[in-house]
């Protein structure tokens, strides 16, 4: 039973990985993939240190909150691009000289 949830997790990292790389348009739903990401590889180390019977429950909390403040600067450059530009394109983003 445990193999098939370690199975789940890893095809959940690998599923986020692939719509990651197809979401190339829009930098909202790039960002959303990449906490998507970040949230099925703290499920596997969640899952591999229950496996070893390790509790580290401090290094959870500290990569939980990297996972908070990489979402709060995400989202407040997404703020920032869409107020100078009017969009959130990523396409249309490049062209243009920084």
């Amino acid at each position: 039973m445990m193999i098939y949830l370690y199975m789940f997790n890893f095809m959940l990292f690998f599923i986020s990985l692939y719509y990651f790389c197809l979401m190339l348009k829009n930098l909202l739903l790039m960002l959303v993939m990449m906490e998507f990401v970040m949230l099925s590889l703290y499920m596997n180390l969640f899952m591999i240190y229950l496996m070893y019977g390790v509790e580290l429950i401090y290094l959870f909390l500290y990569y939980f909150s990297f996972i908070v403040c990489e979402s709060v600067v995400g989202l407040t450059l997404l703020v920032i691009i869409i107020r100078m530009y009017g969009n959130d394109y990523v396409l249309s983003s490049v062209s243009v000289k920084w």
